[in-house]
């Protein structure tokens, strides 16, 4: 729902009669599109039309996407559409992921790979209508190589995507993305300079995702409700019922919350009337010429700098969790509680560990320093990585530089 400069909240109804429309098309719903914050903001607080702007804003991007990764075949790309944006719609409830085109290639990347693997060297059952003979012997050829070389690919030279960006996509450096890209040309052996052929390739599938209303399809099947299952024994459900009630009253017993309180920091110190309690899931910001102390009650601190903004999402006495929106947070520790800490797609887990953290959405960037203790960094395409005391980690995903 959009709420307009004077006037009430508006339905996706409204919005869409604004759209601009030709021949029953619609080509750009104006006020529909919303920015990506209030997109993810719809999302994670669960409003009943989030999912279809989200579909309305990226949908033709992502079918496009699923379509020149898997190949065009009507019975596969519906599903893989719908697997990523459900996919991107848990990333966004889990944190939040900053921009969303680059968080859906990633999700897309990542299905059309584990889609794929089972039969990663099987060509599809069945081969679509309607296209040229090159457009299908390509695809042929792609389906004898991996799927992850045939991602790199299609990324590059069929939805011409820099190589900087097809690296982050597929979670590769740039030179190692680079490299199988000359490797899959070499293995499929094209007759015709590989970019011209797939500016041919993604007209050809632009003109078949629109005559096989591929959009339609992935739209229903991603907005569809999950099915209801009908209760089949009213002894088995009474059963389920009574061991339903009984975890319900082992997970309401009082757990062990650790307190903890935050204060401005401009100075280096924490001055009268500038400390209050915090409270679980609030953000806090620091301002732009200071700095915010989040301080636990086991002596466990974690300082936002300049600009950065955070909250603690869980607080007990054994394991806390801090998502860390942007900018720099440094960690004192104290107590033995195990920390996990999350920036974008990143998971930072900790027990008693001094270290410093940056964290640029708009450049993908996480930067990490430890100065005490061990740092166990985790992300996409398998990154785990263990930086310890006196050693840093860099991961920019834009750029292609795990180092």
């Amino acid at each position: 729902m959009e709420r307009g400069a004077t006037g009430p909240m508006k339905s996706s109804a409204e919005l869409l009669s604004q759209a601009v429309v030709d021949g029953g098309k619609v080509l750009r719903p104006r006020a529909f599109l919303r920015p990506d914050p209030v997109l993810v903001a719809a999302v994670r607080n669960g409003e009943a039309d989030a999912k279809e702007q989200l579909f309305a804003r990226y949908g033709d991007d992502v079918v496009r996407l699923m379509v020149a990764l898997t190949g065009p075949y009507a019975r596969c790309v519906p599903d893989a559409v719908a697997r990523v944006f459900a996919g991107a719609v848990r990333e966004i409830e889990r944190r939040d992921p900053g921009a969303l085109l680059p968080l859906l290639t990633r999700t897309g990347v990542r299905v059309a790979t584990r889609r794929a693997a089972p039969r990663r060297r099987r060509e599809p059952s069945t081969e679509p209508s309607g296209l040229s003979r090159d457009h299908l012997e390509l695809y042929r050829s792609l389906h004898a190589v991996s799927a992850e070389d045939r991602v790199v690919f299609a990324l590059h030279f069929v939805l011409a995507r820099p190589a900087h960006e097809v690296a982050a996509a597929a979670g590769l450096s740039l030179t190692s993305a680079r490299r199988r890209l000359s490797r899959t040309q070499a293995v499929i052996a094209l007759d015709r300079p590989a970019r011209e052929l797939g500016r041919e390739v993604a007209r050809e599938q632009a003109d078949w995702t629109e005559q096989n209303r591929i959009v339609d399809d992935a739209r229903e099947r991603f907005l569809q409700p999950p099915p209801v299952r009908r209760r089949r024994d009213v002894r088995a459900f009474g059963l389920v019922a009574f061991l339903a009630v009984a975890a319900v009253a082992v997970w309401l017993r009082p757990a062990a919350t650790a307190s903890f309180t935050v204060g401005e920091a401009a100075l280096g110190m924490v001055g009268p009337g500038m400390v209050r309690p915090g409270m679980i899931r609030e953000w806090v910001a620091a301002p732009d010429d200071g700095a915010v102390s989040i301080t636990f009650d086991d002596g466990h601190r974690c300082e936002l700098l300049a600009g950065a903004r955070a909250r603690v999402v869980r607080a007990d006495r054994g394991e806390g969790e801090l998502r860390l929106e942007r900018g720099t947070l440094r960690v004192t520790p104290g107590g033995v509680a195990r920390w996990t800490y999350t920036s974008g797609p990143f998971d930072l887990v900790a027990r008693e560990a001094k270290f410093e953290a940056r964290w640029t959405p708009n450049r993908e960037a996480l930067d990490v320093r430890v100065q005490k203790g061990q740092v166990r960094v985790t992300g996409p395409d398998g990154l785990d990585r263990l930086v310890g005391a006196g050693a840093s980690l860099a991961v920019h995903a834009l750029d292609g530089v795990v180092e």
